[in-house]
């Protein structure tokens, strides 16, 4: 009895030193579930650079036309823009862009046209990373010079050129990334500033489908079965 009884405490013993070798080697391997949320909480766009160019509908305002230039208030146009992004962090990214947008006019002025180009800075949020559909949105502020012409020669002696501030560029869209370095999605967006000269306030409506090439899809494939 003394033998079996020291035999079964001997026992006991080596199984609790062995149980306890192997809690370490356990414990040092991460979950699958813990491996997934690593590898999908990496940040993806800090110190990228991106580009975007987009294109669309451009629905000025009747206050981009000052009184007095003889111009009714011009048809809906196009518009065309372009914006280099720099990352922030995973989801911030700054950028400056450029835009150029003309506009016909109505039938009281056929000759007439509407020349806009602006510059300006903003700062993009975008809402995911590491996923191939992308919701953002975008503000920014900028410089805006627009040419109203009612001669249809170029330079015209009757070009009135009139300066403004955006001081709400406001656009927002999503992306979905067909492959890892490019995006391709709608937007829409407004302009809100003021002519320089008068005070007087105008906007704009845009609408528009843009392509990105950058960082935005590269880890489109750390899905939930890829990050296993």
């Amino acid at each position: 009895m003394r033998f079996t009884s020291s035999s079964l405490f001997v026992a006991v013993l080596l199984g609790v030193a062995h149980a306890a070798a192997e809690e370490p080697s356990r414990s040092s391997k991460p979950p699958p579930d813990a491996v997934r949320l690593r590898l999908l909480g990496e940040d993806l766009r800090y110190g990228a650079w991106s580009l975007d160019a987009g294109g669309g509908v451009w629905v000025p305002s009747a206050s981009f036309v000052p009184v007095g230039v003889g111009l009714t208030a011009p048809a809906v146009g196009a518009e065309a823009r372009l914006r280099l992004g720099w990352g922030l962090n995973g989801y911030l990214v700054a950028f400056a862009e450029g835009g150029f947008a003309r506009a016909g006019g109505k039938t009281g002025c056929v000759a007439c046209s509407t020349t806009s180009v602006s510059v300006g800075l903003g700062i993009a949020a975008h809402l995911t990373q590491g996923f191939a559909v992308d919701p953002w949105i975008a503000y920014g502020a900028g410089y805006r010079d627009t040419l109203l012409s009612v001669d249809p020669q170029p330079f015209a002696a009757s070009d009135a050129p009139v300066h403004g501030i955006d001081f709400a560029r406001v656009t927002m869209g999503f992306e979905h990334a067909p492959v890892s370095w490019l995006g391709v999605g709608p937007y829409l967006g407004t302009n809100v500033g003021v002519r320089l000269f008068d005070g007087v306030a105008y906007a704009d409506f845009v609408a528009g489908l843009r392509i990105t090439l950058g960082p935005m899809g590269r880890s489109a494939k750390l899905t939930v079965d890829s990050a296993r």
